[in-house]
């Protein structure tokens, strides 16, 4: 019975890709952008079912989480090279303001999860009018 010395390396190689692919604790990528209103979050979520995700939103905090579900494989097929990941995440974020989370909008479509968090009216700047004395 001949055995390869090489199996346990591409497992041990498959499972180390896993943990410290770009994905790991970075998935998804987001972009965040702030005007004198409203934070944008914008997250690229290829494959993840709408079903799959969840958006929590308060005070000057967001997080989502969600799951990438793994898809079967027909009975002759084997992976010859795997390098997307399947699996929960989660990511949250300190907002530069607190928000109005009863106003949060969120969209997704084609993969991208953009959501609209307008600033709360307790945080927006006041001005403050200067008397002379």
């Amino acid at each position: 019975m001949f055995i390869n010395p090489w199996v346990d390396f591409f497992v041990f190689q498959k499972e180390m890709d896993k943990l410290l692919s770009h994905r790991h604790g970075r998935f998804p990528a987001v972009n965040i952008y702030q005007n004198d209103e409203k934070v944008i979050f914008c997250a690229e979520i290829p494959g993840v079912l709408e079903k799959n995700l969840n958006v929590l939103a308060e005070k000057d905090r967001i997080a989502i989480e969600g799951n990438i579900e793994e898809p079967v494989l027909s009975d002759n097929s084997k992976y010859q090279r795997q390098e997307r990941v399947y699996g929960d995440f989660s990511r949250s974020f300190k907002l530069p303001f607190d928000i109005d989370s009863n106003n949060v909008k969120a969209e997704f479509k084609d993969g991208f999860l953009v959501i609209s968090m307008p600033r709360s009216e307790q945080s927006k700047p006041k001005r403050i009018s200067i008397t002379s004395g």
